[in-house]
């Protein structure tokens, strides 16, 4: 694999780490995130990569790790092409929208708040999602939803749900309101929306 900096430099054989993301609908296009909030992007099905722009003030914080080092969460929406959502705990919840040489960030929640998880569920109509977020919003550490895109959320768990280190959080494209959490402690728990 090829790398190159925003200067065309070729620091392939560098010792700083990318976390790699395959396009969910485009399969020539690839992503890669750096150390230092650095956002690659590869438009020959990962064969090289190319630092781009970012707009916006994204956070320069470690995007690169996997595993029990990955510290931040990145989702790629998977019926829309270059979209993904990025839960950086201490920055909060950003959106990144890719075009063909750039990417542009925008701040999903509010200064302050922390979300460690991020994933996607069923929305209100087929071509719409809702999201699922575990972290602090309002200063209130819970898992949260939101069905109009980060404007608004609803906290779905009580204080006798909280389930230990939560790893990550993702819904269910085909059940609306089902959640699923992975746990450090307590494996993998589901749970439904109640309706009246």
């Amino acid at each position: 694999i090829e790398v190159y900096d925003k200067n065309g430099r070729d620091i392939s054989h560098s010792e700083h780490h990318i976390k790699l993301f395959s396009d969910r609908v485009q399969p020539e296009t690839a992503y890669g995130f750096g150390e230092e909030g650095q956002v690659y992007l590869s438009r020959d099905s990962g064969k090289s990569f190319r630092e781009i722009h970012v707009s916006g003030e994204a956070p320069k914080c470690r995007m690169s790790g996997i595993d029990g080092f990955k510290g931040v969460e990145i989702r790629f929406m998977h019926d829309r092409q270059g979209e993904c959502y990025a839960a950086l705990r201490e920055h909060g919840l950003w959106k990144l929208s890719f075009s063909h040489d750039s990417a542009a960030a925008v701040r999903i929640s509010d200064n302050g708040d922390f979300v460690k998880t991020v994933g996607f569920g069923m929305g209100e109509s087929a071509d719409d999602y809702t999201l699922f977020i575990s972290g602090t919003l309002f200063g209130e550490y819970g898992f949260w939803r939101s069905a109009d895109h980060g404007k608004s959320w609803a906290r779905i768990n009580t204080d006798a749900q909280m389930f230990g280190g939560i790893v990550s959080m993702d819904g269910d494209m085909r059940q609306k309101g089902r959640v699923y959490i992975a746990t450090g402690t307590r494996g993998g728990l589901y749970g439904d929306e109640m309706t009246n």
